[in-house]
């Protein structure tokens, strides 16, 4: 059960659906094409900046992730339960929830192995 939690194709797959979530979720609005493109970079600079997390996790990168996703979380919730919500709401409300779980597990997973190759460092 560890193994799939921290596994690094599961999170690549839930940041990539909350980031198409946001995209979507934008396009499918009534603004104007312009101001759409304005609104997704808004809402997906902060998941792109810390896109470097999936190529070399650290403990310390994924708990920021983690921050990052309760705002994400936040914001999905009060799509979700408002009267103009979408479908999208709901796939960036679960992408949100399930990467931050991912992320978590991640970290304290990284976290174990950082400080037991310490530790046998220490040893020798």
């Amino acid at each position: 059960m560890m193994n799939l939690l921290v596994n690094r194709h599961l999170m690549i797959a839930l940041y990539s659906v909350l980031l198409l979530s946001q995209v979507l979720d934008t396009l499918a609005s009534e603004l104007s094409a312009n101001t759409q493109w304005v609104v997704v970079v808004f809402r997906t600079a902060p998941l792109l900046l810390l896109i470097g997390i999936i190529r070399k996790p650290s403990p310390r990168l994924l708990i920021w992730l983690c921050f990052l996703l309760l705002g994400y979380f936040v914001g999905a919730t009060l799509g979700a339960f408002s009267p103009n919500r979408t479908l999208w709401d709901f796939v960036a409300l679960a992408a949100a929830s399930m990467l931050f779980i991912v992320a978590m597990f991640r970290s304290r997973y990284l976290s174990k192995q950082f400080h037991n190759n310490d530790v046998s460092k220490d040893s020798e």
